[in-house]
Parts: structure tokens; sequence; C-alpha cells
């Protein structure tokens, strides 16, 4: 069974189907030069209270008019707080930012950052009061999630390919909210990193597992690429005692009724893929895992499987055309505020 079992019903609010579009920027040439123009550029901070505009003042003489160049900035739909906390974005009015907490709730900030053209979506597992697995260290799911998450960012933005991860911290996030992130900001993929447990059965080879939407082939590709990736840096470790179901690899999780049977792969409108990377749970992985040199062997092929994807049409590890039966319990839960300024 997966860490990242439990399941969240509820549909997606409306607000995940906005894409970002570019600005809107009209053009009209001089046709005479008796006109006198004045224009002003307002030009705010990153973190203004209002989407940044550009006004022009026309002076008109008698004998012509002359149209002017005109630019308009649409409102982001997605954006980070002054405290570093991703949020979907409703309105920008004068009174502050509208917008949807973690919890998915309405809330009001009086800035943001605003967040256009991201490509990639990381999505850190578990956080807050929900801490996912345990190593034998000690060591939490959540925190691992987000230590990988954030070198896998800095590895892609590296190579120019922009990033926003679903959360930044150790603080909850619901599941919805998470996919809503991913479709608000129309990015090409979304990527959810896990650690899996309980233990497995001992194993020569690791037992990434790598679960992609039922009847999406660029999930299937994705959920490849990346299983093929992090496999081949992971078995090159010596001294390892893996564990593995019989049945890892890039597969499809449903539930009785044929459905996807995580929440993260089968309400995303984003091309998704769910990474349980190895089994934290699992004494010696989870040794291993709590090592920095961990973190820099798995951030690079993560990254490399994402370049991959987004750069050709290579496909990685064949999906399972048997899929795993699981059915997930649990509902909402209570949702701590986390503090947006």
């Amino acid at each position: 069974m997966a860490a990242c079992a439990v399941d969240t019903p509820g549909s997606v609010s409306s607000e995940t189907t906005r894409k970002t579009r570019p600005s809107q920027t009209s053009y009209a040439p001089s046709s005479s030069p008796s006109t006198t123009q004045l224009a002003t550029t307002t030009s705010p901070p990153t973190t203004s209270s209002q989407p940044t505009t550009t006004t022009t003042t026309t002076v008109v003489t008698p004998s012509s008019t002359v149209p002017v160049t005109t630019t308009t900035f649409l409102p982001p739909t997605v954006a980070i707080t002054p405290r570093g906390v991703p949020v979907r974005v409703a309105e920008v009015t004068d009174q502050g930012w509208n917008v949807y907490d973690p919890c998915g709730d309405p809330a009001v900030i009086t800035k943001g950052f605003p967040i256009r053209e991201i490509q990639v979506v990381l999505d850190p597992g578990h956080g807050g009061k929900d801490p996912g697995a345990r190593g034998p260290t000690g060591l939490k799911e959540s925190e691992l999630n987000l230590k990988v998450s954030l070198a896998v960012s800095q590895l892609l933005q590296d190579r120019n390919i922009s990033t926003l991860l679903t959360r930044t911290g150790d603080y909850y996030i619901e599941l919805d909210e998470r996919i809503a992130l991913a479709d608000a900001v129309g990015a090409a993929i979304l990527v959810s990193i896990h650690h899996n447990a309980p233990v497995a059965a001992k194993s020569d080879k690791p037992g990434t597992e790598v679960f992609a939407q039922t009847g999406d082939p660029e999930s299937a590709r994705l959920a490849g690429l990346l299983h093929g990736e992090v496999f081949e840096a992971l078995v090159a470790v010596e001294g390892i005692q893996w564990t593995s179901r019989w049945d890892a690899g890039a597969l499809r999780v449903v539930n009785s009724s044929g459905g996807d049977a995580y929440s993260l792969v089968r309400k995303p409108e984003t091309t998704n893929a769910l990474l349980e990377i190895a089994y934290l749970a699992s004494p010696s992985e989870g040794v291993f895992l709590a090592t920095d040199e961990y973190i820099q062997l798995i951030a690079p092929p993560i990254a490399s499987a994402v370049e991959k994807y987004l750069a050709s049409d290579e496909t990685g590890t064949p999906l399972h055309e048997r899929a795993r039966i699981h059915n997930p319990t649990g509902g909402r839960r209570t949702c701590p505020l986390v503090d947006l300024e």
C-alpha cells in the first residue's frame, strides 16, 4: 500500500479550468507628425497589490488624433503570498488580492507575487499534520518529499524550465487544492513526489513505482520516463537491502469500479504522474534516504525525466498492462489555517 493512500472525495473548484494567458498588446502606427504623445508607465514592484498596467495620454492638435500603444496585463491565476505560500487567485482589486488558501477556502491578502508561464508543477506529498510515512531515523516523509522537490526544482530552473511547488513549507494542503493549483497555472505536467510505506518484500532491486492516469497516453509516457530514470539511479547503489512489490514499475492503480484510485492521479486536467521513489519505512532503505547523498543522487534523474518528457517523444519503462487494484479509505479531514502574510 502506498504512503499516499488517503484519498479525498469532492470535485475540484471551477477555478481549476482557468489558464494563464499572455498579455494583450495592440500597436498603431503614427499617421501625423503634428500629434504629441505623452506616455506615463506605472511599474509596481513584484509584490504589487495590483496588476501592472500601462496608461498613455494623447495630446491632440487640431490636425489629427494618433492612436497610441496600450498594454494590458491580465490578472494572474496563481500567486505567491508574502509568506511564500502558493495560492490560486480569484480577483485582484484596489482592496487586495482575493485568493484561495491551502484549504481551498476564500481569503484576502494585501499583495502577492504573480506566477505566470509555468511548465512543471512539483507536488511534495503530505505536509503539516499529515507527515506521511516515517523512516527508521525518525525522518518524516513530508520533509523528505519537500527536500527532493526543492532540489529537482533548482535543477530544472538551471535548465531554463520554469517550476512551481504546490507547497513550500511544512504545512497541510488539501489534495484538491494541489490539483487546482496545477490546473490553474496551465502547466504542462504535474509530478507528485512521495516515498513509500509500509515495508514490502525484500528484493535485490528498488521498488520504485510511478502511477499514471487511466486513458492518458501522455501520463503513461511521463510515468515511464520517471520510472526508468529513477530506477536506474537507485539500482546502481550498493549495500542497500531493497524492498519491492512484485508489480512495481510504471502502472495504473484503480479501485474496484475501475477508476484511478488516487485523487492526485484521477482528477487533474494536467498531464500527471505520482512517483513513489523508494520505501522510507524499510530499515535499510530508510537510513540511506535520510542522507544528503540520497538527495544529490535522486534529484538529477527526476529532472532528466521531466526534461526528456518536455523535449522528446521518448517513452521509458512500458506501462504494465494489468492495473493494481486498491480501494483507499478516508475522507475530508480538518484543514488547519495557514498564515499567508
